[in-house]
């Protein structure tokens, strides 16, 4: 269950700026801060993916492994030192791991979310290097300021 604890770790990573840090600074247009951010995030986005492959293709051989233990414990024709009990704590744990990773990608994907609008309300609104007067200061799309 380790590898996913590190999974959340990367999903939400301590050294990175919060993502209320990164909305002020594009409410502020504050091109180095939010600059850092972005070019930072296609790393760290590839890291968390070596991350969650590897994860996965672990969970997927426990899980086979599972799978040839209960087939050899069905089909034992003398008593095995394997038990149903057993086995079914190992599943348990494994789901236990599965659901750890569920939760690192959805973490993952709302943060992907929340940079990429953020990304896009930066560059509409301080596209040409400064404020725009009527620029909008919420992280809500710039068509509901309009009307």
């Amino acid at each position: 269950m380790m590898p996913a604890l590190i999974l959340l770790a990367l999903a939400v990573p301590n050294e990175a700026p919060s993502l209320t840090a990164l909305a002020d600074g594009v409410a502020r247009c504050d091109r180095p801060a939010t600059t850092a951010v972005f070019q930072a995030e296609e790393t760290r986005r590839t890291q968390f993916l070596t991350e969650v492959y590897s994860e996965q293709e672990a969970i997927v051989q426990e899980r086979l492994a599972l799978t040839a233990r209960r087939r050899a414990l069905r089909t034992a024709t003398v008593q095995t030192a394997d038990s149903e009990a057993a086995i079914a704590l190992a599943a348990a744990l494994n789901a236990d791991r599965q659901a750890a990773l569920d939760d690192a990608r959805l973490l993952e994907r709302l943060r992907r979310e929340a940079i990429d609008q953020m990304r896009r309300q930066f560059l509409s609104t301080c596209g040409d290097g400064r404020r725009r007067a009527s620029a909008p200061t919420s992280l809500a799309p710039a068509a509901e300021h309009d009307q």
